[in-house]
């Protein structure tokens, strides 16, 4: 069989984050309450978008290596660093960051059985 691990979560990102939490065949919920706690352990790499270049680029300016972290930042002084769009994504992060729709990706292109 396949084995998979879910999340759930106020918006895709906190799901994407609590996932792995009870792998393999785990169902991990975050409920609201929990959602700043959870935030403010979390590296600011491991957060999807920031993995790689962009996140040690903000650990490296900042000195901020955890999400919780950033609430000490001014959001003035993301705008400033990062420009206006990033700002606004950094500043709401703590918080359990911004909603983002679900697209549909449409028909697979592929399927392996």
């Amino acid at each position: 069989g396949l084995d998979s691990s879910v999340g759930l979560g106020g918006n895709k990102l906190q799901a994407r984050l609590v996932s792995p939490l009870n792998k393999p065949r785990g169902v991990t919920a975050l409920p609201p309450s929990a959602v700043a706690g959870l935030m403010t352990d979390v590296p600011v790499r491991r957060v999807p978008t920031l993995q790689g270049k962009a996140g040690e680029d903000i650990v490296k300016s900042l000195g901020v290596d955890k999400v919780g972290g950033l609430r000490e930042v001014a959001e003035a002084e993301l705008r400033r660093k990062f420009g206006r769009e990033r700002a606004v994504f950094l500043a709401r992060l703590p918080s359990g960051g911004v909603w983002e729709d679900i697209k549909d990706r449409g028909k697979p292109k592929s399927l392996l059985v």
